[in-house]
């Protein structure tokens, strides 16, 4: 199966970074900067995309309220949000709830990370799949 991820984030040497990783790790990236693009490669790439990794805060856009378009079209889609703030500051800015990290659909990661960080929360945050056991080493 493919495994195919969509990197959003408006920084591109994060974005440099998280997609170095992913490649060296096999994964197929995607690529956007904004929103309005992220939704764009989902609504029009045919392969099933596993993962959304994307910056919980995206210049003044929420990074939520991306993922809140996206899942129109791909319910089923996991995300990891990525972000310099505490998950307190997301949660009290509305962006992230604790129902979403309970209800698993939503996974966060703090940065900076480093890349064993990164490749373990992408990991956990497949392995809330079942079938996804086998994709990340």
């Amino acid at each position: 199966m493919k495994r195919t991820v969509l990197v959003l984030d408006d920084d591109s040497a994060v974005a440099g970074f998280v997609i170095a990783i992913l490649q060296h790790a096999g994964f197929s990236v995607l690529q956007a900067t904004t929103g309005d693009e992220a939704i764009r490669l989902v609504e029009s790439n045919s392969d099933p995309i596993r993962l959304l990794i994307a910056d919980a805060i995206l210049g003044t856009a929420s990074g939520r309220t991306v993922v809140d378009q996206i899942w129109v079209h791909r319910p089923e889609l996991k995300v990891l949000f990525i972000s310099g703030y505490p998950m307190a500051d997301l949660i009290s800015r509305g962006i992230l709830a604790p129902t979403d990290i309970e209800s698993r659909r939503i996974s966060f990661l703090q940065k900076p990370f480093m890349p064993a960080e990164l490749l373990r929360a992408i990991k956990n945050t497949l392995l809330k799949d079942a079938a996804a056991d086998d994709d990340v080493r």
